[in-house]
């Protein structure tokens, strides 16, 4: 069939076909579908409102506790402040207790020492008394000897005046006067022998005496010993019971400083509860203006959505209306396309416009309503509930449900569906129990109703809803699948026919968020698509992943070509390989050193055309933006320092460079690196490609061009940073990282979790894991003479339906 456009300057009628003497406005027609997706989008717009003043009603409700909690703050907050005020009180009183208690010790310690001192005195006294007991000991042992002498004198006497009476006898007469002497002195010695005897018994008695008085005198000695050690014990006790009481002194001191420093506090959180209440009473004031507001933007929306239906379409018959089909390249598989298992960026771009998810990601990254139009997180901050649409039909006309929804999330993370993207339903509660075949469903997964479905979590994580957004997570119909195995979708484009090497995807009339405007759109496999675009009418748009010359010729070259480019997830990088006991996986500084060792802005040049940016963190900008400037900017000077610094040699350390046959990068770095002294080893790797472990293992860095597939923070770490998870086994495990990466991804708060992932990008640029090139922009280049709005989000798919034919 020819077309043939009518030859006139009005624009408008400039898009008025003649097919076989009939007209046909294309113009008219594109904005009846206008017009019908913007009866969709305001539909989408009353969802929202109507989801906002529920959710400010919570708000309301929520501020109301809010209110009565910090009244009751206020008041708990002043009877604390009673309560340490009078443990104020106490404490001073029980440290002039304290002190009271310290001066009696002292005094108890000073009476000790005296005692002490006295009990030493009287050992000095009892030792001179022993002195004086052994010295009359001895004088009495003396006597003892002088008495045994007196005894032998005696008996010596006794002898002699026995013979001096024998003599008398034998002189008769004359020796009568002697015998009389003998006779007395017999007496004399025997008076002096009694005299003896007696004295020896009074000498026994003294010695007896003396005797027990050591004995008393030794068992003083022990019991003033006893006394004094007892004593000594008691001042060792009253020493400990006085350290005690200054360290009690002291820390009552403590205590009261503390309680000083809580009172101030108490008064400063006072403060701020005051200003809370103040604050709570104008959030009450603009809670309702926002109620007021929302009601009375509901009631806008619902005179805009009447408007819109008043509005007088122009009569525009679609039986006179010729096909419109236009004609794209995308890689895909010969087998059936199955959403689950979509692992290229085109596959995705083809499932994510045959088939819908539960939300979605167009023009940006934000989320906005899928098949569901309302959802919301409950309280416990893990359950989400979604409201789902009741007009969302499948390809077969039959209408999707909560059990659509539940069949195929649970088809996702079944480990007979062999996906490789089941992980996106990883943080769901029961998800492994179910696919380790413990369970029967995902218990996290629940049915409120027919067109509501409930999801829960096992622990937070902010990144969820984008997971939900991925072509994996497409919804498929239960029944279809049951019955016989047939994957029927509900997306913008159906399937009508494919080969090896062609699919036709034709538009579907009820699809939920408006009929795209295109009828056809025929997806070939073409190996060198670029070349087609040398001829108007091969091709109709092509999506490139990075700005190349050969793109840019094929505008310059051929003028109905148009190029636009959009920023993009992607990201050019070379990771360091962990596993290699090498200064570069040991040392951060010589990981720095290769970083500012790489020119940059010449490399966005030579490879990128200009199209990229350079890395401001670790993260591309449409994920976070910490708003920096450019980091590890072009320093061969600095590279130089810090390789000294890490004491690299040039003779043993040299740096292995994985590449492929193709690689535009590998000559440009080698120079960059050798330029600061470093010694490198290009190694070709063989046809398993450089992202095969059996290859890239054997570097010290090798290439990971990468794309996040959800445009979320964690999403786009986890992959490459976390050594649990990540895709590249290079081995890289810091523990901060891999915390403060947890951390984030289950922080509900936005700015707290803004600021822990900010925290995370100084940990990371100071260790330094990766070489960080540029980001590349993604872009469209299309035939300006005969499509236009051509739309390509971050994360990589084109917008089938948004596509207008002129």
């Amino acid at each position: 069939m020819l077309f043939k456009k009518n030859k006139k300057s009005n624009s408008e009628d400039c898009n008025i076909i003649t097919i076989d003497n009939k007209r046909f406005d294309f113009s008219s027609y594109n904005q009846n579908i206008s017009l019908m997706k913007l009866n969709k989008r305001v539909d989408e717009a009353y969802y929202s409102i109507d989801n906002l003043i529920k959710s400010i009603s919570e708000i309301n409700y929520a501020v109301n506790k809010q209110s009565s909690s910090i009244l009751k703050v206020i008041d708990e907050f002043e009877n604390y402040a009673s309560l340490a005020e009078e443990v104020s009180a106490s404490i001073t009183s029980s440290s002039e207790q304290s002190k009271i208690t310290i001066e009696t010790v002292e005094d108890g310690m000073s009476s000790i020492s005296k005692t002490i001192n006295s009990m030493f005195e009287i050992i000095k006294s009892v030792d001179s008394i022993k002195s004086e007991v052994s010295n009359l000991n001895g004088k009495i042992t003396n006597i003892n000897d002088i008495l045994i002498q007196m005894k032998q004198i005696s008996h010596q006497i006794n002898l002699l005046s026995l013979n001096a009476s024998i003599e008398a006898a034998r002189a008769g007469e004359h020796g009568k006067s002697f015998s009389v002497v003998a006779t007395e002195v017999k007496k004399l010695a025997n008076k002096s022998k009694d005299f003896v005897e007696i004295i020896e018994n009074i000498i026994l008695d003294i010695n007896s005496s003396v005797s027990n008085t050591m004995k008393t005198i030794k068992n003083s000695d022990n019991s003033i010993n006893t006394g004094i050690e007892l004593a000594q014990k008691t001042t060792s006790s009253f020493n400990n019971i006085s350290n005690a009481t200054n360290n009690t002194e002291s820390i009552i001191q403590e205590i009261n400083n503390a309680i000083e420093g809580q009172l101030k506090s108490i008064d400063y959180i006072s403060s701020c509860t005051n200003d809370m209440r103040e604050i709570s009473d104008k959030t009450f004031s603009l809670v309702e203006n926002s109620i007021i507001n929302s009601q009375f933007a509901k009631t806008s929306v619902d005179g805009f959505i009447n408007l819109c239906k008043n509005i007088e379409n122009k009569e525009t018959s679609i039986l006179n209306k010729p096909k419109t089909s236009i004609k794209t390249v995308l890689n895909f598989d010969e087998e059936p396309l199955d959403a689950a298992k979509a692992y290229s960026v085109d596959q995705a771009t083809l499932s994510f416009n045959i088939c819908s998810q539960l939300l979605v990601q167009r023009q940006h990254c934000d989320i906005s309503a899928g098949i569901a139009k309302t959802w919301y997180l409950n309280e416990d901050n893990l359950t989400w509930t979604f409201k789902l649409r009741d007009n969302v039909k499948f390809h077969d006309g039959n209408t999707l449900t909560a059990e659509d929804v539940k069949f195929s999330l649970e088809r996702l993370y079944n480990l007979k569906t062999k996906s490789s993207n089941y992980w996106l339903l990883s943080p769901v509660e029961g998800a492994e129990n179910f696919r380790n075949g413990k369970s029967q469903e995902i218990s996290g997964i629940k049915i409120l109703d027919k067109y509501t479905i409930m999801i829960k979590l096992h622990s937070p994580y902010s990144g969820f809803l984008k997971n939900l957004t991925q072509p994996s997570c497409s919804i498929y119909e239960k029944s279809s699948y049951i019955t016989n195995k047939t994957l029927v979708s509900c997306g913008s484009f159906k399937i009508t026919e494919k080969t090896s090497n062609m699919i036709i995807l034709t538009a579907f009339n009820d699809y939920y968020n408006g009929r795209a405007y295109v009828d056809e759109i025929i997806v070939t496999n073409e190996k060198k698509p670029l070349s087609l675009l040398e001829t108007e009418g091969n091709l109709d748009f092509y999506k490139i992943s990075s700005v190349s010359k050969e793109v840019l010729s094929l505008c310059d070259n051929y003028k109905y070509n148009n190029l636009i480019l959009y920023p993009s997830l992607l990201t050019n990088m070379y990771f360091f390989n962990f596993n290699k006991n090498s200064i570069f996986s040991r040392n951060k500084f010589a990981r720095q050193a290769l970083n500012y060792a790489v020119n940059k802005e010449e490399l966005i040049k030579l490879l990128a055309c200009n199209n990229a940016e350079a890395f401001k963190s670790i993260f591309p900008r449409a994920i976070l933006d910490f708003n920096n400037e450019d980091i590890f900017k072009y320093n061969p000077t600095k590279a130089k320092e810090l390789l000294s610094k890490c004491n690299y040699s040039n003779s043993k350390d040299t740096l292995k460079i994985v590449h492929s046959k193709n690689d535009d990068y590998i000559n440009l770095l080698v120079s960059y690196f050798e330029a600061v002294g470093i010694n490198c080893e290009k190694i070709l790797v063989n046809e398993k490609g450089v992202y095969h472990p059996d290859n890239y293992l054997k570097s010290d860095i090798f290439p990971a061009f990468w794309i996040a597939d959800t445009g979320d923070a964690d999403n786009y770490l986890r992959p490459l940073f976390n050594i649990n998870s990540a895709f590249f086994k290079n081995n890289y495990n810091n523990e901060k990282v891999n915390s403060l990466m947890d951390k984030a991804s289950e922080c509900i708060i936005p700015d707290k979790r803004y600021n822990l992932y900010k925290e995370l990008n100084d940990v990371m640029l100071a260790d330094c894991p990766a070489i960080f090139l540029f980001n590349p922009k993604c872009g469209i280049i299309y035939n300006k003479n005969k499509v236009k709005n051509v739309i390509v989000n971050p994360i990589n798919n084109i917008l089938f339906d948004e596509i207008i034919v002129e």
